[in-house]
């Protein structure tokens, strides 16, 4: 990509942000918290792949929050599910396993098929790079015991599915 496309993408990122933003101020007057947790999410997407991870954190929380005050909980698994990408980008094992594990009980609850796949095979992914970089990862960590409440199987059952090398 050169400067100029750079300069490009990064002027219709800023124009698409202000957009946003006034979205969002109507969105808040009316009290509309569905498309308020909308647009946070979709400020979360563009400021995420601008690597502005603290930036997208916030706007990725503020819609987990949102959603929750609205009782939305299987509106939640998508935020957590980005929330672990971000960790993932920063190399925060423990906190990607974390928000993976929490959108992947969502999806799972209200029988996503779908993502609860794509979420389960991006956690295994996750496992098996930490375990990569530091073997004594597997023995500190709790997510063998998490996934297994999850699937709603044994600890080992659970280990062996995150050690799978499909």
């Amino acid at each position: 990509m050169t400067y100029s496309d750079q300069k490009q993408a990064l002027k219709l990122a800023l124009k698409g942000i202000i957009y946003y933003q006034k979205a969002l101020e109507i969105k808040i007057k009316h009290n509309d918290f569905g498309s308020q947790a909308s647009t946070y999410h979709q400020l979360g997407i563009i400021a995420e792949q601008q690597k502005q991870w603290l930036i997208a954190e916030g706007h990725f929380q503020k819609t987990v929050e949102i959603l929750d005050d609205s009782d939305d909980h299987f509106g939640q698994a998508a935020p957590f599910y980005m929330l672990g990408l971000i960790a993932e980008e920063q190399e925060k094992w423990n906190i990607a396993i974390d928000q993976f594990c929490q959108s992947l009980e969502l999806y799972m609850a209200f029988n996503d098929e779908y993502w609860a796949d794509i979420t389960l095979s991006r956690l295994v992914q996750v496992w098996q790079v930490a375990v990569a970089q530091d073997a004594a990862f597997s023995a500190q960590s709790p997510a063998p015991a998490r996934l297994a409440e999850i699937l709603g199987v044994s600890v080992a059952e659970a280990l062996a599915v995150l050690e799978d090398e499909e």
